[in-house]
C-alpha cells in the first residue's frame, strides 16, 4: 500500500466516525428559531449569495481589463464560495441568528462549536504554512489549488473572530443591564 493512502484513510476513518458519534449525540430535538431569527436568517442567506455575486463579477471585470488570469480553474469557485461562507457566517452570528434561541445548534452548544472551528483552522494553517514554505501556491504566475488550505484557514477564522466580536458585544450588553 502506498504510503500516501494511509494518511488519507486514516482520515476518512476519523470522519466516518466523528459523523456517526455526532449522529448518536444529536439525534434529540433539531433547532428552534423564533420568527425573528428566521427572517435574519433569510437576510443572511441574501447577504452571502449577494457577495458572492458581487465578487465574481468583481473578478470578472477584473481579468477582463487586465486581460490576464490570476488564478487556476476551480480556484476561483472555492475562494468565492469560501467568501460567501463567511459572509453568512458572520451576519448571522452577530445578528443572533446562528444558534436557535437556546444558544445551540443542531444539539451543540457555541463552545462545542468554538473547538471545532478552532480545530479547523489550526491544521488548514498548519497545511497553508507548509504549503507557503514549498513555494506551491503560486505557478506559473498563477494560484493554484494549493490555496485551499489558506484560504479555509482564514474563511473559518473569521466566523471565529465574529463569534468573538459577538461575545463581547453581549457581556457588554449584560454589563450595562447592571
Amino acid at each position: 500500500m502506498d504510503n500516501i493512502l494511509i494518511p488519507v484513510i486514516l482520515m476518512v476513518l476519523i470522519i466516518v466516525i466523528f459523523l456517526i458519534l455526532n449522529k448518536v449525540r444529536t439525534s434529540g430535538p433539531k433547532d428552534k428559531y423564533d420568527e425573528r431569527q428566521t427572517q435574519l436568517r433569510g437576510k443572511a442567506y441574501k447577504v452571502s449569495a449577494s457577495v458572492m455575486g458581487g465578487c465574481g463579477i468583481f473578478y470578472y471585470i477584473a481579468t477582463s481589463l487586465l486581460d490576464v488570469r490570476l488564478v487556476e480553474d476551480g480556484v476561483l469557485a472555492l475562494i468565492i464560495v469560501c467568501i460567501g461562507i463567511a459572509a453568512f457566517s458572520a451576519y448571522a452570528v452577530l445578528n443572533d441568528c446562528f444558534f436557535d434561541y437556546s444558544g445551540r445548534k443542531g444539539g451543540n452548544s457555541k463552545l462545542y462549536y468554538l473547538i471545532i472551528l478552532s480545530i479547523v483552522v489550526i491544521v488548514n494553517a498548519v497545511v497553508a504554512v507548509r504549503q507557503i514554505n514549498e513555494n506551491a501556491l503560486i505557478k506559473n504566475g498563477l494560484l493554484t489549488g494549493a490555496c485551499a488550505s489558506l484560504v479555509l484557514s482564514a474563511t473559518f477564522l473569521a466566523v471565529i473572530v465574529a463569534m468573538g466580536i459577538k461575545y463581547l458585544i453581549d457581556r457588554k450588553a449584560e454589563v450595562d443591564d447592571k
